[in-house]
């Protein structure tokens, strides 16, 4: 059975995503026919997929032991039948036959959350990444997502469904999946001015990292191709004074410097994702290319170790004890506990074939850890250097700054900057503050501008500042 765009458009939570993103999912989506009694799926089985009733009955049983019998004209048909979702933990064909269609979860997801910004500023593999390492919450009515006053570390993305917000003061907005400001993050301001609770009869919803997806904008913003380019100049901020703005903000095609697929990788590391993210092209450039031949040993077992390795073209053997125990292909690495702790080689490594690797040394990687000298400037001393003419650049996307910014403010996103910077040059005699949501972000744009010579300072605490000096939308 061939699955169409028309069908996956009509189902949850794929309404908004495009047909590209629609063709990838109807490319690897598989159907199967299952017979009365089978199992589709138990709390102890296979979670990496989600699946649709296509044709026929199912009986699925809720994380409470409750039963209810789904039929194709069920209000739950659209809905993914998530093994990881509170609504069915198992479920079993109720009819003589059944028709179901299994996706990759992880792929879901990422089409719908590649839709939303800044996620769109991020390549598919990597927001898939992170996708992975992220929780989805399938809700249902009256659920609450988090309550007035905390302070996790987690950002929310409404995928599908409507939340409710209200504050001490009994004052509430609603956010619905289906208008624009449904597609914006919430739960980022902390500590949280509100309750969020679901008013929907049910809702999906992405927990991401906010402090990781950061990062990986960083990263990419810094050494990869940027995924969008979707600016325009009076959404900038252009009424400071400041010479350059004026100009035209669309962007050209940046040229990534090659593929940095390779490189986005490191990321899956949690020795490379403590990298400071102002050192992220440093990183880019210390990497340094090998050409290997095949049947070439690249370590050897027990032997000291000295670099880290990433597989950028060709494949490998893994040999322990002289035998193969596994094979690896283009962005697998191997050495990380040379850079921590130097021990002898677990492993030999040999090539398959002709390739390329990428590798950095200890000594390199130990100066990568060390964050570089970045004047950071508190909330209160912000404020007053505002009042003597200083000027907030925020370098998250167009639509976060849209949503939510700081007085006296411009918006020059991150995978922007390389790009722009050279229109500011003009403003050099001006004092610059930069900030984001977290740090991230800011931090490598700081140090970008202060590389080609700005007054410029890093904004130690957003959060607080988002509080004191919000800027209101018209």
């Amino acid at each position: 059975m061939s699955i169409t765009i028309d069908y996956l458009k009509k189902l949850i939570p794929l309404g908004k995503v495009n047909n590209t993103g629609l063709n990838k999912i109807a490319a690897t989506a598989v159907t199967h026919k299952l017979r009365k009694g089978d199992s589709l799926f138990s709390e102890s089985g296979n979670k990496n997929h989600c699946y649709y009733l296509y044709a026929g009955e199912l009986v699925v049983t809720d994380a409470r032991g409750n039963q209810r019998r789904i039929t194709t004209q069920d209000s739950m048909i659209n809905y993914p039948l998530d093994p990881q979702s509170m609504f069915c933990k198992s479920a079993k064909v109720a009819t003589d036959d059944a028709m179901i269609i299994q996706v990759s979860r992880s792929a879901l997801y990422t089409a719908c959350l590649k839709e939303i910004p800044p996620l769109n500023q991020l390549v598919g593999s990597t927001l898939q990444h992170l996708v992975e390492r992220s929780k989805i919450l399938d809700l249902a009515q009256g659920e609450k997502i988090y309550a007035i006053g905390s302070e996790d570390g987690h950002l929310y993305y409404l995928m599908n469904g409507a939340i409710r917000m209200s504050d001490r003061e009994e004052k509430e907005a609603l956010l619905d999946a289906e208008t624009e400001m449904g597609s914006l993050a919430f739960g980022g301001l902390k500590p949280r001015p509100a309750n969020a609770v679901v008013d929907s009869h049910r809702a999906l919803v992405a927990c991401l990292d906010s402090k990781e997806l950061d990062t990986l904008i960083t990263w990419q913003g810094m050494v990869g191709k940027p995924a969008h380019f979707d600016v325009k100049d009076n959404d900038v901020g252009n009424d400071l004074g400041i010479e350059g703005f004026e100009i035209d903000m669309g962007v050209e095609e940046l040229d990534g410097g090659g593929d940095h697929e390779w490189l986005m990788t490191l990321l899956r590391s949690q020795t490379f994702f403590k990298v400071p993210p102002e050192n992220v092209q440093k990183l880019a450039d210390k990497m340094e290319p090998v050409n290997v031949k095949a049947g070439e040993t690249i370590i050897r077992q027990n032997d000291p170790g000295d670099y880290y390795y990433v597989i950028r073209e060709g494949n490998c053997k893994v040999i322990h004890n002289g035998v193969e125990v596994d094979q690896m292909g283009p962005t697998e690495a191997f050495g990380e506990e040379a850079l921590l702790s130097g021990a002898p080689r677990n492993a030999t490594i040999e090539m398959s074939e002709d390739g390329v690797l990428m590798r950095l040394s200890k000594s390199d990687f130990d100066q990568l850890m060390a964050p570089p000298m970045i004047d950071k400037v508190s909330t209160e001393q912000a404020v007053d250097m505002a009042r003597k003419g200083a000027i907030f650049i925020d370098v998250r996307s167009r639509e976060e700054y849209k949503n939510r910014r700081l007085i006296r403010s411009i918006n020059l996103p991150l995978n922007l900057l390389r790009v722009k910077l050279s229109k500011l040059a003009p403003n050099k005699d001006k004092t610059f503050i930069v900030y984001c949501d977290t740090g991230v972000r800011s931090s490598a744009a700081s140090f970008l501008m202060k590389q080609e010579g700005f007054d410029v300072h890093l904004l130690s605490d957003p959060q607080v500042a988002f509080r004191k000096m919000a800027a209101h939308n018209d």
